[in-house]
C-alpha cells in the first residue's frame, strides 16, 4: 500500500491542506473540532509526515548536507569526522551523500 500523504488527509476530512498542517503543528488557528477530525483521520490512516519536505519549508531545519565525491578517497575520512563532530556540537543533524 502506498504513503498516505497530507493532501489525501485534507481530500478525505474535506479540508484544505494548510488546514492539516495547521493542525499537525498545533497552531491556534484551527477549529478545535476540525483539528480532532484531522487527527483522527492520521491516527486511522498511520500517516507520518515526510520530515524532509518538512525541512525543505523551514528556515530553522538545523540540517547540514555534506556532498563528497570519493568517499573512500583517505583525505576526506578526517575531515568528515571533524565535521561531524562539530555538527553534533550545534546540535544540528549531518546529511551525508557520497559518490
Amino acid at each position: 500500500m502506498a504513503e498516505i500523504t497530507i493532501v489525501e488527509i485534507a481530500k478525505r476530512c474535506g479540508v484544505g491542506v494548510s488546514t492539516v498542517s495547521r493542525a499537525i503543528n498545533n497552531h491556534s488557528d484551527i477549529n478545535p473540532e476540525t483539528k480532532k477530525r484531522i487527527m483522527e483521520v492520521i491516527k486511522e490512516t498511520g500517516y507520518i509526515p515526510n520530515n524532509s519536505a518538512r525541512n525543505l519549508k523551514r528556515t530553522d531545519a538545523k540540517c547540514i548536507a555534506v556532498l563528497v565525491k570519493g568517499i573512500t578517497n583517505p583525505f576526506f575520512a578526517p575531515m568528515i569526522a571533524v565535521v561531524e563532530e562539530e555538527i553534533e556540537k550545534m546540535k544540528y543533524a549531518l546529511v551525508l551523500k557520497a559518490r
